[in-house]
């Protein structure tokens, strides 16, 4: 089950809203809690398996995947992709 259908579909279905476009303020603050804590529990083991077990990733090559990261962003983001 995704966390769309969790945090969203579920609380539409069982609290019968009809609006899907109004989302619940207590529906947002229980999805950033569950990133949170799922980042906070297991989060630093996939970035410490993606960063040195399945790449060798040096600062430099951090550097400038963050770096090309930010300028695709940017550039995007003035050419109007959503």
């Amino acid at each position: 089950m995704s966390s769309q259908a969790l945090f969203v579909n579920f609380p539409i279905q069982a609290f019968h809203l009809t609006d899907a476009n109004h989302i619940p303020v207590w529906v947002i603050l229980a999805a950033h809690a569950a990133i949170g804590l799922g980042t906070l529990s297991g989060g630093w083991r996939i970035v410490k398996t993606m960063g040195q077990r399945i790449t060798k990733l040096t600062p430099f090559g951090g550097f400038a995947a963050e770096t090309s990261g930010a300028i695709t962003l940017f550039v995007a983001s003035y050419f109007g992709f959503r």
